[in-house]
């Protein structure tokens, strides 16, 4: 039973950490995702006091011709924000996460 249990977290945290995504730091090799990311980062900072520790969640993608970018950014002191920009947007749309009951 102890061993199950302990199988069980294991995939759990491998799970987890292999979906938490790092925030990049100056002098990391350039990704196709660094420039917004940045911004991002900056933006957080400025608006909400947010000092990101992790990207839970990243996605590009494209609407109408329009390149879309989407994030979910765990911050260092717990709190979590969504946010989304569609180009040609210089700003993202932030919303803090929740605690929601259905």
């Amino acid at each position: 039973m102890a061993h199950n249990l302990a199988c069980r977290l294991f995939i759990v945290i491998a799970l987890a950490s292999a979906v938490a995504l790092p925030v990049p730091q100056p002098g990391a090799q350039e990704t196709f995702d660094s420039v917004w990311l940045e911004k991002l980062n900056k933006q957080l900072m400025d608006e909400q006091d947010c000092e990101v520790a992790f990207y839970v969640r990243l996605n590009e993608g494209e609407l109408g011709g329009r390149k879309t970018m989407e994030a979910r950014a765990q911050c260092e002191d717990g709190r979590a924000f969504d946010a989304s920009r569609v180009e040609p947007e210089a700003t993202f749309t932030i919303r803090a996460c929740d605690v929601q009951t259905c």
